[in-house]
C-alpha cells in the first residue's frame, strides 16, 4: 500500500562556507584571502535515495575517485587525497563527544552520519563567545550576524567577542580573553594556522569546547568548506568555457596558491586544476605562483606570471578566494592577455566584477559561493549539539553554488549583498518538504507550478504546522514543543537498553509488508532493542482493533503499529494509550501517535507531472482525461496523491483537463472492474491518464485500459513487484503502464525504530515524519529493482 523513506539530502540548499587564511609568515599585514560565502552543489538527481545507516559521512567530500555533474553532464575527477584534516572524506569522518572531565573530544566507533544544521531550542541559555578572524572583511560580519540570529533563534546568548584581526598573536590573545570569561563553548574563526596549537591549549585548559571556522585546529570540531569539490566546481565551469569560446586550444592553468592557509584550503586549486583538465583532458599544463592573500600581491604575482609566460595562451586562473581572483582578472586584462579568472566566495568584489560586464571583457568568468551569512547556522547548531551531550562529526563540510553572470542576480544586489532568504528566520523548517501552498516542482530540470495542499490535513501537515512531540510517561500523551520541528534525523542509534518493539502490520500478505517487517527486524537488531509481539491487522478495522489489545497485553516498551484503517484509529490508540505505551503510525494518521509516512501530495504531482509529460510528448496533452482511483477509507492525507497526480498532469497539459474520480476498495480486483466500468461509461474520455493510492490498484487500472483497447497510460504509488513487473512486460504503449512513485518499505524500520529509540528515551521527534520519492520507469527501473520487483540497490541499515 504506501510508503518508503529515504535520506534527504539537506533540506533547501542551506550551505556555509570557507575562509581561505592567507598571508604569509612575513607579511602580518597584508590582507587575508576573504573566506569565502554558500552553495547549489552538483549533485546526485534529489529523487535519488541515500543510505539511512550508521555509513556516510557530514558531506559530499570524496575520497578518491568519483564524479562530479554539472549541467546533466558526469565528469570524472581523480578525487583528493584521504588523511588531509579539514578535508577528510566521509569514510574518515567519525562522531566526536565532547567530554567534560577529560576536556577532549572522544571519537565514536563508525563514519559520522550528516550533520543537521536546523536550528535548536536549547535546553538552557548557553552562552557561546565569538573570536572572528578578521572582523573588518564584510565576510566575517556575515559570520557575525548568521550567529547572533542563530543564537536568538535558538535560545542561547553570545558573550565575549574579540577579533583576531588575521594576526597569530592577537589569535592567542583572544582565546585567553574569551576563556576567562568562562563561557559555554567557543566558535574560533582563526584563520592563522600558526596559532591553532597555542589557541586550542588555552581552551583545552579551560574544558571549554571549540568549533573552528575554515582552518582545521586540535581537539576542536572543524567547519569549513568542501574545498576540492569547490575547486571542481569552478575548474569544470571554467573548463566548459573554455572548451566553448577556444576549444581548448593552448589552454593553461594558473593557480595561485597560499600555503600558509593549509593544506585543506588548497584542495581549491588542485581541485581547480582537475575540472578543467576533465573537460580540457589531462595534458593542459598546469602552473603555481605563491601569492601573500592581498589583491595587490595578488595583481603584480600575476602580471610577473604573464611576462615570464608569453607563450600560454589562453590562461585560466584561480587561487583560494575572490581577493586574489579579482586581481588575476585585472592582471589579465591590463595585459591584454586571453583567458579568465574564476574565483571562491563569491564576495562582494566578485559579484562587483562580474557585474561590471562579460568575461570577454573583464576576464572574470564567476566565483564558486560559501554563504558566510549561514556559518553560524551550523556553528551554534552544533554547539548546542555538544554542550547537551550529542556527537556531532569532527568535521562538517558544505556544499557550493556556481555563481555566473546568468545567476548572480538571484544571489546577491548589485554591491555584492546577499538578496536571497535561506537565513535562519525561526526554528522553523520541517521534517519533509512537504509545501503548505502554491510551490514549484522541479522534474527533469524544469520546475512545475503546483497549487499545493491545503494545511491542516492530519498525516499531511507542512513544515511549519508539524511541532516536536515528547512523549509523557506519566499522562500516556505526547507533548508539543512551541516552535515547529526541526528535520527527523534517520540515521541508526544505538539504544540505552534493549527496548522491546512491537510490530502491528497492515497487511502481512503484501511484500509490501514484508519489506518493512524486514526493515524493522534489521534496524532494530543493528540498533540493540529486540522484536516482541507481531500481529497481522489483515486490513480489517476489527482484526487491528484486536492486534492492539493483544500486542498491548505484552507490555512493549513501544509499538509500530501498521493499521492502514483509518475506521480502527481511535479505538486502537485508546487501547495503547490505557496502556502508557507509544506508538508510531505508518501511512495513516492516529490520534496521540507519531505519524509516519508519504510526502502524498508531492509524491502525486510527480507522478502527474511525468505522465503529463508523457502525453505532451506522446499526444500532444490533445482529448487528456485524468481518471483517479479513490479509497477515502484510508483517510484524507492519502487521498492528496490522486489531487497531487490531477494537479500535475494540469501543471503541463493546462487546467482545462476534466478530472473523474471513482471508488475502489483497495484490491486489484475492484480496481479492474471499477476502472473497465468507467471506461464503457465514458467512451468520449480519448486519452486516459489514470492513478491510484498505490500498484495493487493501478496495475489492474492499466490492465483494464489494454483490455478495452483504449489510449493512456496508468501511473502507480510504491513501485510495488506488481508495478516493476508490469514495467518490465512492455513499453507503456502496450501495457498501458507508464511508472510508479516508489517508497521503499525496506527503509521504513530505519526511520521508525530510530523514532521510538528517541521516544523511549525522552527526546523530541517531529509528530509528522515525512519521506521523500523517486520516479520509477522503463528508463530507470534497472537501478532499483530486479525483474522480480526486489530491490537491488543498497540502502538498508
Amino acid at each position: 500500500m504506501m510508503l518508503r523513506k529515504l535520506i534527504r539530502p539537506l533540506a533547501i540548499a542551506l550551505a556555509v562556507v570557507l575562509v581561505a587564511a592567507s598571508c604569509g609568515d612575513d607579511e602580518e599585514d597584508a590582507a587575508p584571502p576573504a573566506p569565502p560565502p554558500p552553495a547549489e552543489q552538483p549533485a546526485a538527481p534529489a529523487e535519488a535515495p541515500a543510505a539511512p545507516a550508521e555509513a556516510g559521512g557530514p558531506s559530499d567530500a570524496p575520497g578518491g575517485p568519483f564524479t562530479l555533474s554539472v549541467g546533466g553532464t558526469g565528469y570524472a575527477m581523480p578525487g583528493p587525497a584521504g588523511g588531509i584534516l579539514g578535508a577528510l572524506p566521509p569514510d574518515e569522518v567519525f562522531p566526536w563527544t565532547y567530554d567534560f572531565d577529560t576536556a577532549a573530544f572522544e571519537a565514536g566507533g563508525s563514519p559520522a552520519a550528516p550533520f543537521d544544521p536546523s536550528i535548536r531550542s536549547a535546553a538552557q541559555n548557553y552562552e557561546i563567545a565569538w573570536v572572528s578572524g578578521w572582523a573588518a572583511l564584510e565576510f566575517s560580519q556575515y559570520i557575525e550576524d548568521s550567529i547572533r540570529s542563530t543564537a536568538a533563534a535558538s535560545g542561547v546568548s553570545i558573550g565575549a567577542i574579540c577579533d583576531s584581526e588575521f594576526d597569530p598573536e592577537k589569535a592567542l590573545a583572544c582565546a585567553e580573553t574569551v576563556a576567562e570569561t568562562d563561557p559555554d563553548a567557543v566558535i574560533f574563526g582563526n584563520w592563522r594556522s600558526e596559532a591553532a596549537d597555542s589557541s586550542m591549549a588555552v581552551f583545552d585548559a579551560a574544558g571549554i569546547p571549540v568549533i573552528t571556522i575554515d582552518v582545521w585546529h586540535p581537539n576542536a570540531i572543524f567547519f569549513g568548506a568542501n574545498n576540492y569539490v569547490s575547486g571542481a566546481l569552478a575548474g569544470i565551469n571554467t573548463g566548459l568555457h573554455a572548451l566553448e569560446t577556444w576549444n581548448c586550444a593552448g589552454a593553461h592553468v594558473l593557480l595561485a596558491q597560499n600555503l600558509t592557509a593549509g593544506e585543506a584550503p588548497d584542495l581549491r586549486t588542485s581541485g581547480f586544476a582537475d575540472g578543467v583538465q576533465a573537460v580540457c583532458g589531462g595534458d593542459v599544463p598546469v602552473s603555481r605562483i605563491d601569492v601573500d592573500g592581498s589583491p595587490e600581491n595578488g595583481l603584480q604575482s600575476t602580471t610577473d606570471w604573464l611576462t615570464a609566460n608569453p607563450g600560454a595562451e589562453v590562461v585560466l586562473a584561480t587561487s583560494l578566494d575572490d581577493v586574489v581572483a579579482v586581481p588575476m582578472s585585472r592582471a589579465m586584462e591590463q595585459a591584454g592577455r586571453t583567458g579568465v579568472a574564476a574565483g571562491h566566495g563569491a564576495e562582494p568584489n566578485g559579484v562587483e566584477r562580474l557585474n561590471e560586464g562579460p568575461a570577454s571583457e573583464t576576464r572574470y568568468l564567476g566565483s564558486v559561493a560559501y554563504f558566510p551569512e549561514l556559518y553560524g547556522v551550523y556553528a551554534v547548531a552544533a554547539l548546542i549539539d555538544i554542550l547537551e551531550g550529542r556527537s556531532v562529526p569532527q568535521e562538517i563540510h558544505i556544499d557550493h553554488v556556481w555563481i555566473n553572470r546568468d545567476n548572480v542576480d538571484e544571489y546577491y544586489d548589485p554591491d555584492g549583498l546577499p538578496i536571497h532568504t535561506l537565513g535562519p528566520s525561526a526554528p522553523a523548517g520541517g521534517p519533509s518538504d512537504a509545501p503548505g501552498g502554491p510551490f514549484t516542482l522541479s522534474v527533469g530540470g524544469t520546475g512545475y507550478a503546483m497549487p499545493g495542499p491545503a494545511g491542516g490535513i492530519l498525516g499531511a501537515l507542512p513544515p511549519d504546522e508539524v511541532f516536536p512531540w515528547t512523549y509523557d510517561f506519566d499522562t500516556a500523551a505526547f507533548e508539543a514543543g512551541g516552535s515547529p520541528a526541526a528535520p527527523f534525523d534517520p540515521s541508526i542509534r544505538s539504544a540505552a537498553q534493549n527496548y522491546e518493539i512491537a510490530w502491528v502490520s497492515g497487511w502481512a500478505a503484501l511484500e509490501f509488508s514484508q519489506y518493512i517487517e524486514d526493515s524493522i527486524r534489521s534496524t532494530a537488531a543493528a540498533s540493540g532493542v529486540s522484536i516482541g509481539a507481531i500481529c497481522d491487522s489483515e486490513f480489517d478495522p476489527e482484526k487491528a482493533l484486536a492486534c492492539a489489545e493483544t500486542v498491548a497485553e505484552t507490555d512493549p516498551d513501544a509499538v509500530i503499529f501498521g493499521n492502514w484503517r483509518s475506521e480502527a484509529a481511535d479505538s486502537s490508540m485508546a487501547v495503547f494509550d490505557a496502556a502508557g505505551i507509544p506508538v508510531i503510525t505508518i501511512d495513516v494518521w492516529h490520534p496521540n501517535a507519531i505519524f509516519f509516512g508519504a510526502n502524498n501530495y508531492v509524491s502525486g504531482a510527480l507522478a502527474g507531472i511525468n505522465t503529463g509529460l508523457h502525453a505532451l510528448e506522446t499526444w500532444n496533452c490533445a482529448g487528456a482525461h485524468v481518471l483517479l482511483a479513490q479509497n477515502l477509507t484510508a483517510g484524507e492525507a492519502p487521498d492528496l496523491r490522486t489531487s497531487g497526480f490531477a494537479d500535475g498532469v494540469q501543471a503541463v497539459c493546462g487546467g482545462d483537463v476534466p478530472v473523474s474520480r471513482i471508488d475502489v476498495d483497495g484490491s486489484p480486483e475492484n480496481g479492474l472492474q471499477s476502472t473497465t466500468d468507467w471506461l464503457t461509461a465514458n467512451p468520449g474520455a480519448e486519452v486516459v491518464l489514470a492513478t491510484s493510492l498505490d500498484d495493487v490498484v493501478a496495475v489492474p487500472m492499466s490492465r483494464a485500459m489494454e483490455q478495452a483497447g483504449r489510449t493512456g497510460v496508468a501511473a502507480g504509488h510504491g513501485a510495488e513487484p506488481n508495478g516493476v513487473e508490469r514495467l518490465n512486460e512492455g513499453p507503456a504503449s502496450e501495457t498501458r503502464y507508464l511508472g510508479s512513485v516508489a517508497y521503499f518499505p525496506e527503509l521504513y524500520g530505519v526511520y521508525a525504530v530510530a523514532a521510538l529509540i528517541d521516544i523511549l528515551e525522552g527526546r523530541s521527534v517531529p509528530q509528522e515524519i515525512h519521506i521523500d520519492h523517486v520516479w520509477i520507469n522503463r528508463d530507470n527501473v534497472d537501478e532499483y529493482y530486479d525483474p522480480d520487483g526486489l530491490p537491488i540497490h543498497d540502502l538498508g541499515p
